[in-house]
Order: structure tokens, then sequence, then C-alpha cells
């Protein structure tokens, strides 16, 4: 077979950064379509809202921010400041993102969550979904750490401002609870694939007098004024321009990174049988795979992606991103549960497999164990260590920050199995 121009570029450019090897495969994103048109119906309602092209992160500062500002104009006698970061569990201080609420309003500390509208296909329903929530738990938190809980939903083209009940959908999140907190979920009808009947239903879950107290407060159209100057000052920023700008008409980067995750899961899986084809491959999906209370795990919530013969195989994913902050691209991994004292004797799974989801394609590694690993306070005892690659300080250009990062996990002994190009 011959090589196309595309593919001879890569294998030059693999071989300057000593990472090209016989056994490394080297595919086009072609020949996964059939895994990449998961991503589309009947999820993709979105389309081009300002808001959901900011991507999840940004998309949670927008919202926060359009919920103050629309709130402050609703009652502009109201007087509101940011919160005092305070100080973490092992006495350093927290960042301003890292306080234990948003900020105050007439003496009451407010905290703010976000979610969309998402098509969860175990409820066969749309739901949405609040994370994060730090009620009041026994032997962790004798209280809450806010008074009020303002709710964005934000679904096509609006976004709807509420007042939680402390009461309505909460649910604990496993071990998770105590380090990450609480969520809210509502779901509309089951088997109605329409958003805007079960938009509709799930705002007359929120709002009935018997399901709680929750407070209708605004309803904010995109195209308001107040949003869109949210949006374009985020869009302006240098670390925002430099992700639009690399990552326009790549494959996958309208999705959510939940939705993308799945689908870097089925093409890991692939490679792995297109690299070991005489192996047999199942799910993890057992009785045997149980949670810590003794329930069995659903297949997205089962301890590792799938085993081949007798090796667990866990898949990692990360988008490379830009770090306003450290003015440098990086790739950021979390969940990764290695062995730690005191929690687990031992690592969840055999192998670790990273993909780095980037403008360029999809590189996917074997980890070593040990590099880049750090812990993630008290979060990380429950859901994990991190995992962080830099690349070098102000270097703007993706495709040599990218590079920088490959060669580091090659360096330290991981090993690239391969790349899948758009």
């Amino acid at each position: 077979m011959i090589a196309s121009s595309k593919e001879r570029g890569w294998k030059a450019c693999l071989r300057q950064c000593h990472l090209f090897s016989r056994s490394l495969l080297l595919l086009p994103v072609s020949q996964f379509q059939h895994i990449l048109q998961k991503g589309s119906a009947p999820t993709d309602i979105y389309g081009c809202d300002p808001l959901a092209q900011l991507g999840q992160y940004w998309r949670g500062v927008a919202l926060q921010t359009i919920v103050r500002n629309v709130l402050h104009s609703k009652d502009p006698a109201l007087v509101t400041r940011d919160a005092t970061p305070g100080v973490c569990s092992n006495g350093s201080r927290r960042s301003q993102h890292q306080a234990a609420f948003d900020w105050m309003c007439d003496g009451r500390r407010v905290e703010c969550k976000s979610s969309q509208l998402n098509w969860v296909a175990s409820y066969r329903a749309w739901c949405v979904q609040f994370h994060g929530i730090k009620f009041s738990l026994s032997g962790v938190r004798d209280a809450a750490h806010f008074d009020d809980l303002i709710l964005a939903l934000h679904s096509p083209w609006k976004v709807h401002i509420l007042k939680h009940d402390h009461c309505l959908g909460v649910s604990t999140y496993g071990v998770r609870t105590a380090a990450v907190g609480h969520k809210i979920t509502v779901v509309g009808k089951r088997n109605q694939p329409c958003w805007q009947a079960a938009l509709a239903t799930i705002l007359a879950k929120i709002h009935h007098p018997v399901n709680g107290r929750c407070e209708f407060l605004a309803e904010v159209p995109i195209s308001d004024a107040q949003v869109v100057s949210v949006v374009d000052r985020i869009n302006a920023s240098k670390g925002r321009a430099y992700m639009k700008q690399v990552y326009r008409d790549v494959p996958l980067s309208k999705l959510s990174a939940g939705r993308r995750a799945l689908i870097l899961e089925e093409i890991g899986l692939a490679l792995d049988r297109l690299a070991n084809s005489s192996s047999i491959f199942r799910s993890p999906a057992s009785d045997d795979d149980l949670r810590v209370d003794g329930t069995r795990r659903g297949h997205h919530c089962a301890s590792v992606d799938w085993i081949r013969d007798q090796t667990r195989v866990e898949l990692k994913h990360t988008q490379l991103s830009w770090s306003e902050a450290g003015q440098r691209w990086h790739c950021h991994f979390t969940g990764v549960k290695y062995a730690q004292a005191g929690i687990r004797q031992e690592a969840r799974f055999d192998e670790l497999w990273l993909a780095i989801y980037s403008p360029f394609g999809i590189h996917m590694f074997v980890h070593n164990g040990t590099f880049g690993v750090a812990t993630a306070g008290m979060r990380g005892q429950a859901t994990g260590f991190d995992i962080n690659i830099y690349s070098k300080r102000n270097e703007p250009n993706a495709r040599v920050a990218l590079d920088i990062i490959c060669s580091k996990l090659a360096g330290a002994g991981c090993q690239l199995l391969a790349i899948v190009h758009w």
C-alpha cells in the first residue's frame, strides 16, 4: 500500500521526535467514521448557540457571570461582592475560583451551578444534572457551604435561572460525595426524543409546588445584550482565541467532554482489537464488578473500560488546552486510580491508556505508571490522581507544543501505540 502524503509527513515528524516505531498504528479518522457518527443525533441540539461553542469550563464561567449580572439588573439595590477564597484543608490559600461559594449578596452566600440539556442513553431521556454541590454531609460538612443555590439551565438559545430549594432532585455521588459534593438530577419523560417537550417537563417538575419550593427567577435569550457581552469578552481572551482558532472545524470539537470521552474510548478499543487481533476482548461489566456498597456497576461506571484476555485496560482522555495562567499548552488527565496508601491497595487496572485529543488527531499512549502523576487533594482520595504534562511556556504554536508533550511522554518510557490523524 502506498502511503499518502499526509501519512508520510506524520512519519517524518515522528522520526524527528524519536517517536516512530514499526509497531505504531497510523490511521486516518475515516477508518472510524462509524464511531464518530455516534456523536450526532439525537443529542446535537445546540447548533451555533454561542454559549454551547464555548466549551464546558468557559461556559460555566460565562453562565455564572450572566446569572450574577441578570439578578443585579432585576434589583439594582442588591449589594454583591466576590467571595473570600479562604484556605484549603492543608492550610494553603485558595485561588478565587476555589472559593467555597461564588459571591455574597446582601450578606448571604450564593453558589451558582450550571447544566445543559443532555440525552442520557441509560434513561432514554433528556435530563439536566448539576454537580459538585456542597450540601451538609454527616461527618464531613456540618452545614452547606452556601445559603442560596442558583441553578442556570442552558437550553438551546436560552438561559433559565432558578433558585433551588435544597431538596428537589438531590442525590449523593457514592464515595465521591465527601470530596466533590452532591448532585441534582431532573429527568424528562422516557422515550421522548423531542428536547422542547422534555424541557417543558423538566421545568414543570422544578416549578411544581408538590416537588418543592424552587423559585423561577428569570429566562434570558442568548441574544440578550448581557449574554452577548459576556460571551464576547470570553472569546476575546487570548486563551479562548487560541483554542477557538486551532480547533475550528476539527472533528469532535463541538461535542461535550463527556460525549467525546465515550467516542475516544470506542476508538481506543477498536485500536486495541487491531493491534491484538488474536486476543479475546470482553466488557468489564459483570457480577464481580461491584461498587463499594455492593451494588452492581453500570456499563459507564465500570472499574475499567475493557479487558483484553486477562489484562484490564483503562483509558483516560484529555484535550490539548491552552493555560492562560501558565501561558502554555498542557494535557491534564483526571480520575486515575493508581494504588494509594490507605485508600487503594493496588491500581484498578493493569494498563492505563492516555488519549490526547488535539487539532491534529488522537494520540494513544500507554502510561508508565509514574510520569506526571500528581495528587488532587481531598478530591483525589475519592476520584484518583491527576496526570499533568506541560509544553514550554510562551510557545503558542499548538503543533510544536504537542510534539514537546509527546516527546516528554516517550522520553519517560510511555509507549506511543497509535495516531488517528484528521
